[in-house]
């Protein structure tokens, strides 16, 4: 079976998980190829490769900074070794009619095996927390069992996310803190989408 095993654990002062990666698909586009498995997305950062990636998003309290922990449990063999990896280089065209431009990868650094970083959602702070599993820097070889943990002071007036929009991003179980304070304003709040003409 090829998928995605996610092991997780909500508490009010963190978030720890273990993420296991049954063997990868391989997809090929314009001559190169990428990994891929069932239940993740395809990211990339600085016109790297193409690669699988699975994607948490975890409140956290207003005014702490989550710290982040994690450690590669296992790593798996692919068999590809020697094949290209492809990588988009930019986007070609003009507004809606565009399309992505694909070349082979170059060497980059290998990114680390989990990212985070802090952003406001729906009312809250979140951490959204990208698993790498190809986190080495060629297709021979992933990491098929990453652990991780979120950590920060607990806090009171948490609530449980259910029956609210945070319910379809976060993990079973996960509680949020309403953000107190004035949001900053979109330009768009109360304007028209389309005009007269």
């Amino acid at each position: 079976m090829t998928g995605l095993l996610v092991l997780a654990a909500v508490l009010t002062g963190g978030f720890q998980s273990t993420v296991r990666f049954d063997s990868p698909g391989l997809r090929e586009q314009d001559g190169g190829f990428y990994p891929v498995f069932p239940g993740t997305e395809t990211v990339f950062m600085d016109s790297g490769p193409l690669r699988p990636g699975r994607v948490f998003i975890i409140p956290v309290p207003p005014g702490v900074a989550p710290e982040l922990d994690f450690r590669i449990e296992s790593v798996s063999p692919t068999g590809w070794d020697g094949f290209p990896w492809v990588a988009v280089s930019g986007a070609v065209g003009d507004g809606m009619d565009f399309r992505e431009e694909y070349v082979s990868a170059v060497a980059y650094p290998p990114p680390e095996p989990v990212r985070m970083m802090v952003v406001p959602l729906a009312g809250t702070r979140v951490a959204r927390v990208t698993v790498d599993p190809f986190c080495f820097g060629d297709l021979s070889r992933y990491a098929s069992a990453v652990s991780f943990s979120l950590s920060w002071p607990s806090r009171g007036g948490a609530a449980p996310v259910r029956g609210t929009l945070l319910e379809a991003v976060t993990p079973e179980g996960s509680v949020w803190w309403r953000e107190r304070g004035r949001f900053r304003e979109s330009p768009f709040w109360g304007r028209p989408w389309g005009g007269s003409g």
